[in-house]
């Protein structure tokens, strides 16, 4: 059937009524899709609201990223706006979008820009290092994440041929190690649905004159899985591209690489976590300025937008043990979000232990996390006065003395994100909701 609609206008909808002997079928002219605007967003991920005229009556509105054809998760949307999901780690640059919706197609620009600044005072990096896409690239010789210390080069890497639990001595008598524990399966609630306990591995060992490399792996019975630890350490500097990020490795850091392959999840929302464990110990107590002993001080960075643990440094005297954790991890060859967190640490006398997770999302073959370790010596810690240090305790993290197993950390957390998960989602919900309704109202 073909009809004319006198004064038909491409500016707003028109409505149709449409009868006949059978049925009356009641509709809405569709307007050509323009995308006027689309919000940017840094390339830690989250949601982006693309605005545009999708009509009261859209369908179904999709939009995906052209530069790898991955969809922008739908969030919510209403007759001017919508709000979808992008992934973390796009490349810091303008991506194309294609937005659909009712059969029509449109486009528009994505401006991926650098995270906020968070290259210490003025951006510095205390001078040891310079500031790129909002983080510190320390000059060599020198780690943390500020760049605030100095790499200790006097240390003997030790290495284990049954576990990836290397541990690092100093000269000083100063050792820290760390091994992978635990990879779990969690569903959406936070539940423990799958889990391997890393105690069997087979190792191999491969070196040169600046590269030496461990690695271990272990294969589940009956099934493609493996689970495989690659830790290596150079006498040079190396300067590594991982997940879209480039990160400059210290000589003398433990660069320590996590490979699952073929996880068979339960359900494809389904998430993987891996639980490690890291010790900080000092052979004797030794005399502050102030005259009493010290104690390990941690300090845990936390990034005030996602919640994430950025590193964690755990200092006694002029010593640090300093792990960083990248936001990032790959899935898939495809750089996603990982979320990092300290499970618990404990202090007895002068040895610190952390339980640490990495979490990251859904993969088909394969998924790669990529953190690293580091002995550190404090430059500042020469002019650390008494009433300083007492100011620095508030950065200790109250411990209770228990022997904590796997399955007992995932059982005290679950409840902990549960909690926090729920809370979020309805923050972001009322966030949403206040944005459609902005512009909604045309404001």
């Amino acid at each position: 059937m073909n009809c004319i609609i006198s004064n038909y206008t491409l500016d707003k909808e028109i409505s149709l009524d449409i009868q006949s002997k059978l049925q009356n079928i009641s509709s809405l002219t569709s307007l050509d899709l323009i995308i006027t605007s689309i919000s940017n967003i840094t390339n830690n991920g989250g949601h982006i609201t693309i605005v545009g005229n999708f009509g009261t009556n859209a369908y179904f509105p999709q939009a995906r990223v052209l530069t790898d054809g991955d969809f922008c998760g739908l969030v919510t949307f209403n007759a001017t706006a919508l709000i979808c999901s992008i992934r973390a780690g796009y490349e810091i640059t303008t991506h194309n979008i294609s937005v659909t919706r009712s059969g029509q197609e449109g486009f528009g620009n994505l401006n991926v820009v650098p995270p906020v600044d968070d290259c210490g005072a003025n951006s510095l990096c205390n001078s040891n290092g310079r500031c790129y896409h909002a983080r510190c690239q320390c000059f060599n010789g020198y780690n943390g994440f500020y760049c605030e210390s100095k790499i200790d080069s006097g240390v003997v890497v030790l290495p284990d041929d049954h576990y990836p639990s290397p541990t690092v001595v100093t000269t000083t008598g100063f050792l820290f190690k760390f091994n992978v524990i635990a990879v779990q399966e969690l569903d959406p609630l936070g539940e423990i649905v799958d889990e391997v306990i890393t105690n069997q591995w087979n190792y191999s060992v491969t070196s040169n004159s600046t590269l030496t490399t461990h690695s271990y792996m272990i294969s589940r019975p009956g099934q493609s899985t493996t689970i495989e630890a690659t830790i290596d350490y150079s006498s040079l500097e190396r300067s590594i591209k991982f997940a879209g990020i480039t990160t400059i490795y210290q000589a003398q850091s433990l660069k320590l690489m996590i490979a699952l392959k073929q996880w068979n999840f339960q359900d494809k929302l389904n998430i993987i976590r891996v639980i490690m464990e890291s010790e900080f110990e000092a052979e004797k107590k030794e005399k502050s300025e102030c005259g009493d002993e010290d104690e390990a001080v941690s300090d845990i960075g936390i990034d005030s937008i996602t919640d994430n643990m950025k590193f964690v440094k755990v200092t006694y005297g002029d010593k640090a043990f300093y792990g960083r954790f990248l936001p990032f991890a790959m899935a898939d060859k495809r750089s996603v979000a990982v979320e990092n967190r300290v499970l618990n640490i404990t202090t007895v006398s002068n040895t610190t232990k952390a339980y640490i997770s990495m979490t990251l999302p859904y993969c088909d073959q394969q998924c790669i996390i990529d953190p690293d370790f580091s002995l550190l010596i404090d430059t500042g810690a020469s002019e650390v006065t008494c009433k300083s240090k007492e100011k620095s305790k508030a950065w200790l993290i109250a411990t209770v003395v228990v022997v904590v197993s796997v399955v007992l950390i995932a059982a005290a957390i679950t409840a902990y994100m549960l909690s926090k998960k729920i809370a979020k989602q309805k923050r972001e919900h009322r966030n949403m909701q206040q944005k459609l309704q902005k512009f909604a109202s045309g404001q």
